[in-house]
């Protein structure tokens, strides 16, 4: 999987989830410029541990979203 289509599935879930981006970026400690550059392809790649940070909040947001509808 390219890291755009790593972002468009992220992004997509995020909005399933109704969870904004920026709020799981904060989580990571990801910079929005950094997001969009990989977004846009202008840096062809993420270090490994930062999509691993994002891929935590996205988790840890989706199970609080869960929790909070249970």
């Amino acid at each position: 999987m390219t890291l755009q289509n790593e972002i468009i599935e992220i992004e997509g879930a995020l909005r399933t989830a109704g969870v904004p981006i920026d709020q799981i970026l904060t989580q990571a400690g990801i910079d929005r410029s950094t997001w969009t550059r990989w977004k846009n392809g202008s840096v062809t790649g993420a270090r490994y541990d930062s999509m691993v940070r994002v891929r935590a909040a996205v988790e840890e947001a989706a199970a609080q979203k869960r929790d909070a509808a249970a």
